[in-house]
């Protein structure tokens, strides 16, 4: 981590950090930022001058220097921060090539096989674009895009007859301050947007392995049977999800006040997306209005079908063979850490259900109240019988 450093040109440098900033210092500590700079320079390894910043200008507009030198100085601790924002930055970019920048298939698919089965990759998945995830290829989605082709049923339960799939690691396109390469893996049920899943980061050179536990819940009453009785605006993809629905009333916020939707959410076909100079502007909407969960003209009940999974999870290293650098003069390669293997597999067929009954059906409702009042009124025609004999009784004795 804090080695000499050989640049392109064969110099060595005390350490990578200071490559380009001579009074910069290397951490050994993972926890911390790698590179810690001097006066002037900035970035995760130290390589960039301040001043170029005040003369920045993106896509015609200018950006504030500040505000994009606290972003990369906050990127080095918390990475999510960097994803955060990433949207805003490229938001002037068509959804194509966004496409194009992000991994494709090929790139991210080393092998697939299903129950011990070869897989056609380009049928099994379904490349979904997320504004903040990039490309997300889907197995299994087509069931609900498509319900001819690419259907996969679960028929067996165990870890040899799941989905099993190796996946591709560029160590060398991760950011400077990520120790360990990762890939990440949404759980979701088929339809449903992927970023709304579970989240599972698989790491190069390891084996996980994950058993699967669905619960369905069904509901009844006051709850959406799909997308089209939604009677507001929904810009997901897939299938309605409450989520789904306050993003849009948020988006919808974000358009009233600033003129264009976040670029981190699905928006209207009609709207444009903010750019990075309109980031105050969404900070404060959500600063003055909080969460849509708390507005009330943002209705939006559950779905009245919902599939949840439950995941027991075990991580082992990943078997491989060391490669042959017999014929290697720089260094060789591990390729151990270019793969992570991931098996995914249903402990039971059997799922858990839960499904919203009504106490009490208006027929039942009907049937006892019926029979509560034909038992009373048969009591008071039987009283009313009883009372006249009475008082003719009485009568008689009288006389």
């Amino acid at each position: 981590r804090c080695g000499p450093y050989i640049d392109g040109t064969g110099t060595q440098h005390l350490t990578r950090c200071s490559y380009a900033d001579p009074g910069a210092t290397c951490s050994d500590d993972v926890s911390l930022p790698m590179c810690t700079c001097g006066a002037g320079y900035t970035g995760p390894t130290c390589g960039m001058r301040e001043y170029i910043f005040h003369k920045i200008t993106w896509n015609g507009c200018f950006i504030s220097a500040i505000a994009l030198l606290d972003i990369i100085r906050i990127a080095q601790t918390s990475p999510a921060a960097l994803i955060d924002v990433l949207p805003l930055l490229y938001a002037f970019l068509t959804e194509e090539q966004k496409k194009a920048l992000s991994w494709s298939l090929d790139e991210v698919i080393d092998s697939i096989d299903y129950e011990m089965m070869g897989v056609d990759d380009a049928s099994a998945f379904t490349q979904v674009f997320d504004d903040q995830l990039g490309n997300c290829y889907t197995f299994n989605y087509a069931n609900k895009t498509n319900p001819v082709e690419g259907v996969y049923n679960t028929r067996f339960t165990g870890q040899s007859r799941g989905f099993t799939i190796n996946l591709k690691l560029d160590p060398s396109e991760q950011v400077a301050w990520i120790e360990s390469a990762a890939i990440s893996a949404y759980i979701h049920a088929p339809g449903t947007p992927p970023a709304q899943g579970i989240l599972y980061s698989l790491r190069a050179a390891a084996s996980d392995v994950i058993a699967l536990r669905r619960t369905i819940t069904k509901l009844n009453s006051h709850c959406i049977v799909s997308r089209a009785a939604l009677k507001r605006n929904y810009y997901q993809d897939g299938d309605y999800t409450t989520d789904g629905c306050y993003s849009a009333c948020y988006q919808d916020k974000v358009l009233e006040k600033c003129g264009c939707m976040d670029a981190r959410y699905k928006k209207a076909a009609s709207a444009t997306q903010c750019l990075f100079k309109d980031n105050e502007c969404i900070n404060s909407v959500s600063a003055t209005y909080e969460e849509p969960q708390s507005w009330r003209s943002c209705s939006c009940p559950a779905a009245c079908y919902q599939e949840v999974y439950a995941l027991s999870a075990t991580k082992a290293a990943l078997p491989f063979k060391m490669p042959n650098c017999a014929n290697v003069t720089y260094g060789c390669p591990d390729q151990m850490q270019k793969i992570a293997r991931l098996t995914i597999y249903l402990d039971s067929l059997e799922n858990q259900v839960y499904v919203e009954m009504q106490k009490m059906s208006l027929s039942t409702l009907l049937s006892q109240f019926g029979g509560q009042i034909g038992f009373l009124l048969g009591m008071s025609i039987v009283g009313i019988l009883e009372i006249c004999v009475l008082c003719g009784t009485l009568g008689k004795d009288h006389c």
